[in-house]
């Protein structure tokens, strides 16, 4: 029986932790994972064969050859099930295979442009005028895989005005020059909450998905 050849599968820019899988080593870092529906960038390789000798194929999602043993991996939740052959001169053997936990995007966190970042719940009304903006942000190891800025479809601002609550729901990611003013024209440390935000990305249903992350800030 010919014995399996060592399979190193290695995601880009981590640390790696090794067990052993039969007579398959594999290195990975378990504690990143592979991104649903968007581009992972992994690479494979096997000792002693050529990276052109190598054919790689994933069970489920897409995989993309980018040459020289580097993939682009767009896998489907919540597993991914790659199979590594060698092509030789008279057969392609399955030389080892190798299944990868798949998680979803976690949802953004959403701000208004104004005050910088989600940190911030403070900005002045002149700097609010000139920005009335929500933008988005994901954390750091997300970051570099989003391809696409998320489309925003609707979001919802409330605040309170002489103890009734005000609630707007905003089209698009801006809010209009009336609202605005009507927002400006209140006292001094008024909060304002931006909630039920709906957006449409590449990796989300066409119709959008209201996420969970709201964001709170004050006029001064």
């Amino acid at each position: 029986m010919k014995s399996l050849k060592k399979i190193h599968i290695v995601l880009t820019s981590v640390l790696f932790s090794n067990y052993l899988l039969g007579q398959v080593v594999v290195s990975v870092d378990l504690n990143n994972y592979v991104y649903a529906k968007v581009e992972n960038p992994i690479s494979i390789a096997v000792p002693g064969v050529l990276n052109k000798n190598l054919y790689v194929v994933a069970e489920t999602g897409v995989l993309k050859d980018m040459d020289n043993g580097n993939y682009f991996l767009i896998p489907e939740f919540p597993i991914a099930n790659l199979n590594i052959f060698e092509i030789n001169e008279s057969d392609t053997v399955l030389v080892g295979n190798y299944q990868l936990r798949v998680f979803r995007i976690p949802q953004p966190e959403v701000f208004l442009a104004a005050t910088g970042s989600p940190e911030n719940n403070s900005v002045s009304k002149g700097a609010f005028r000139a920005s009335p903006y929500l933008r988005f942000k994901y954390n750091d190891q997300v970051e570099p895989l989003i391809k696409n800025i998320p489309k925003l479809i609707s979001f919802k601002v409330s605040y309170e005005k002489d103890d009734e609550l005000i609630e707007t729901i905003i089209q698009g990611n801006k809010i209009s020059n009336e609202i605005v003013q009507e927002m400006i024209n209140q006292p001094e440390g008024t909060e304002f909450l931006v909630s039920e935000v709906k957006i449409v990305t590449s990796y989300s249903e066409k119709e959008g998905q209201v996420i969970s992350s709201t964001h709170k800030f004050i006029l001064k």
